[in-house]
């Protein structure tokens, strides 16, 4: 047992200490090509990130209430119009929603708060082509 052990020592040393000699490899294959396009920083053609920042404030009035209030799968709901989500950025883009639940404090959606023992209220989003939609759930399904 301890030749074993001293024998698999000594390979694993070698192998960790050994190098691999010898001439490089061909180069493998180009990957695809990217879109070409600004990077918002020098403008230079290139890759980078444009970023379109927006804020939404809801006013109570503005939320429409989906099915009757206590019935299942009812939902609070507001459309937004987002001009600036074309259709490039919504198949290929990303869209981050976030939710300021008190001054300087953001948490990112879908957001659970929980207001009791047996009560949440979820806030998520969904986008469509030129539209968010924000949706509120209260629940006492826990």
């Amino acid at each position: 047992m301890k030749n074993l052990f001293l024998l698999l020592i000594v390979a694993i040393t070698f192998s960790l200490f050994s190098s691999c000699e010898g001439p490089a490899g061909p180069m493998g294959p180009s990957g695809q090509s990217g879109l070409n396009g600004k990077d918002g920083i020098d403008g230079k053609d290139g890759y980078g990130t444009n970023w379109y920042v927006t804020s939404f404030t809801i006013k109570p009035n503005e939320w429409k209430l989906v099915g009757d209030p206590g019935e299942l799968n009812s939902h609070f709901f507001v459309n937004k119009p987002l001009n600036e989500l074309s259709n490039f950025i919504y198949k290929e883009g990303a869209v981050i929603g976030y939710i300021e639940t008190a001054k300087g404090v953001k948490n990112g959606l879908p957001y659970v708060l929980h207001l009791g023992e047996k009560m949440i209220r979820v806030n998520c989003y969904g986008q469509r082509l030129l539209i968010t939609t924000f949706i509120r759930v209260e629940s006492d399904f826990i």
